[in-house]
């Protein structure tokens, strides 16, 4: 399935005026921080017209849109001060819909920029992808109960998987552990709350799919590195792919047919070579830099 996404990065150390020209030398357009977006309100859904204001980000997966429009949202989770349009501080750099991997070569322009300007990253700070259908009148088309059951699947896949996605993660950001950047102890979830992962913090957001035909997965953690960014995007992909692909070899195949090691979730999920070989170095430099949930990353390598 082809990419449909967006991105948040949640960073520190830029100023609007250096964001919107680092947007604006990779082509994009900068609309604007903190609700005033400069434009068409098409570019986002902070409002529809007045009318049912929502608080969010992509808009553009249900409206029409007229560009590359970027922008940036405060997020009180980051450390220190919000950014101005002439001071450096904290700040959610919000992406329009990017598609496949031109929208991804776009991505790496800015992030190279980012850094290049003195963008940091810490523990504080997220990176939140969404993934959507690349055929948004597909959706439009599906009714409510299609999308409750694609959002199931989807649920139902990532947890199966928890043990993979946890081992690519810092382990600030781990299901398991107790010392989250949310704060937040550690419990399973439970059948009131069926679109969470086995902690209390939310690990995707599925829910959406119903109103826009995206998921936001908020597992990803902290960093203005491309490859990380893409390597999740490829293994996200693959989930939504699989539970929405008519034609994907193994829609509706039970997941406890496969193990909930990295070689499982390749076998289910027929993520590529890209990303099966990205998450496997990924997991094996964390297992040489941590002692911490070690042995966790060792038993998700295991090869049946």
């Amino acid at each position: 399935m082809a990419w449909r996404e967006g991105v948040e990065i949640e960073a520190y150390g830029l100023s609007g005026n250096e964001i919107k020209a680092i947007v604006e030398e990779a082509g994009g357009i900068f609309h604007g921080m903190y609700g005033y977006q400069g434009g068409t309100m098409n570019a986002t859904n902070e409002s529809r017209q007045g009318r049912n204001p929502r608080r969010g980000s992509f808009g553009v997966w249900d409206m029409k849109i007229d560009g590359p429009v970027f922008k940036v949202n405060t997020d009180s989770t980051i450390t220190g001060y919000d950014a101005t349009w002439d001071d450096a501080g904290a700040f959610e750099l919000v992406t329009p819909v990017l598609h496949g991997e031109a929208g991804m070569r776009m991505l790496r322009r800015i992030l190279k920029k980012m850094v290049q300007a003195g963008a940091q990253v810490d523990r504080s700070c997220g990176t939140h992808i969404n993934m959507g259908i690349n055929h948004i009148a597909r959706v439009k088309r599906m009714s409510n109960r299609s999308r409750m059951d694609i959002g199931r699947r989807i649920a139902e896949i990532y947890s199966h998987f928890q043990p993979v996605f946890d081992a690519i993660s810092p382990n600030c950001r781990r299901s398991d552990s107790t010392n989250m950047a949310y704060g937040a102890s550690c419990r399973p979830c439970d059948t009131a709350r069926p679109f969470r992962g086995r902690c209390v913090v939310n690990m995707l957001n599925v829910e959406l799919f119903i109103m826009t035909g995206r998921v936001e997965f908020r597992q990803p953690g902290f960093t203005l590195d491309a490859n990380k960014i893409e390597g999740w995007s490829r293994l996200l992909n693959s989930v939504v792919s699989c539970a929405v692909n008519l034609d994907h070899r193994n829609y509706r195949v039970p997941c406890h047919n496969f193990p909930r090691t990295l070689e499982g979730m390749v076998e289910m999920l027929n993520p590529g070579v890209k990303a099966n070989r990205w998450a496997e170095t990924r997991i094996r430099s964390l297992i040489e830099r941590y002692t911490g949930y070690r042995d966790e990353r060792v038993a998700v390598m295991e090869v049946a």
